[in-house]
């Protein structure tokens, strides 16, 4: 019981690390809703891959990414050619989900890389950033 979907085979229909990554796809589908990148891309081999996507709205840019591998990634995000820093932008929010975040609560970071823990998915708000993006 409760293999697939988002949720537990629980009396209380408890919910599972997928549907906090769904609540992400959502706050970013409903927030920022038209995109910049063309296509859900993933960077990296074959064994390593990152999917992204990135969106624009009135009150800013955000990027969901995610490492579905088991092993954690680091990455450095670039928007319009500009990269994503805690200097490049006003305010960066990294929500995260993997199986001990929710992604209710930002985490906290700072610098220049992005750390993607194994089977974790992060929604990325910028506000105020340098560039066409993070208007």
């Amino acid at each position: 019981r409760g293999w697939t979907g988002l949720f537990y085979g629980d009396s209380n229909g408890t919910a599972k690390p997928s549907a906090y990554a769904f609540r992400l796809f959502s706050r970013l589908y409903t927030s920022f809703p038209h995109v910049i990148s063309r296509e859900f891309v993933s960077i990296g081999d074959k064994n390593g891959r990152i999917y992204y996507l990135a969106t624009e709205g009135t009150n800013g840019s955000a990027i969901l990414i995610s490492n579905p591998g088991d092993t954690a990634a680091a990455v450095h995000l670039f928007l319009d050619g500009t990269q994503i820093n805690s200097a490049s932008c006003q305010s960066i929010q990294v929500y995260q989900v993997d199986n001990e975040n929710d992604g209710s609560l930002p985490v906290e970071w700072s610098g220049n890389t992005f750390h993607l823990p194994p089977q974790c998915a992060q929604l990325i708000i910028l506000t105020g950033c340098s560039g066409k993006g993070g208007r």
